[in-house]
């Protein structure tokens, strides 16, 4: 990844997180207040010798107090001694990789197609053959008219979707969901490619986060060659 790059990702990640672009270089553990009007949580952003917290105050004390001196992303068994029964939800690891040029379209299965009107019911179909927390990921939207969902079609199933989300005027967030049925035949990749290359298209650098565990969308940021600038971890505090 060039410094060009880097210096965008950085601009955005500090934006995002109210920090200085410095300190997203600088070596050690740097502990950032939450904005008042989120819900409470923890979240954490992990590059090479580098950690950011940012979240409630108490929460971020006591998380930092548990770790020591580590400067990489807690465990699970971390995190509830130091948070215990206010864990609501831990979402991570989570791979963050970027690219700032469209990748090329791979081989596989599917005609890949912007989605229009009369494809609602094939998208229905995905989302009904999907977990909650799958279709939540992906990040695709039903009800939006300015979405721009691309799928995989294999005469009239869809077999996998993808589309972006535009954050902050800077970063097309890249998310797909393959049909359960469909997987390991190349299709998301496909659909995560196309909807990549029409973030691209909008002058955004482009954005691939996927559960570090989820080895399936791994792949897919692998072929698609988006490379690692940081691992993420977050904690959603019960109220």
């Amino acid at each position: 990844m060039d410094e060009a790059t880097l210096r965008r990702i950085d601009e955005f990640w500090a934006r995002r997180l109210g920090c200085d672009e410095a300190q997203l270089r600088a070596a050690g553990r740097h502990v950032l207040k939450q904005d008042r009007a989120a819900p409470p949580h923890v979240f954490l952003l992990a590059r090479e010798e580098t950690l950011i917290v940012r979240g409630e105050s108490r929460a971020c004390a006591a998380v930092t107090a548990a770790m020591g001196d580590k400067v990489s992303l807690p465990s699970v068994a971390v995190l509830a001694e130091a948070l215990g029964p206010r864990i609501d939800r831990i979402v991570g690891p989570a791979f963050l990789g970027y690219r700032d040029a469209p990748p090329e379209l791979p081989p596989g299965a599917g005609e890949v197609r912007v989605l229009g009107a009369t494809d609602r019911s094939a998208l229905m179909r995905l989302h009904d053959a999907v977990t909650d927390e799958e279709w939540e990921h992906a990040g695709i939207q039903l009800e939006d008219p300015r979405a721009h969902v691309i799928g995989a079609f294999e005469e009239d199933r869809l077999l996998a979707a993808a589309s972006f989300a535009t954050l902050l005027e800077r970063v097309a967030h890249v998310g797909v969901l393959s049909h359960p049925m469909s997987r390991r035949r190349g299709a998301g990749r496909r659909v995560a490619a196309a909807a990549a290359s029409a973030g691209a298209e909008r002058g955004l650098l482009l954005q691939y986060q996927t559960l570090e565990a989820n080895q399936p969308s791994m792949r897919i940021a692998t072929v698609l060659g988006f490379e690692r600038y940081a691992a993420s971890l977050a904690v959603r505090i019960a109220a």
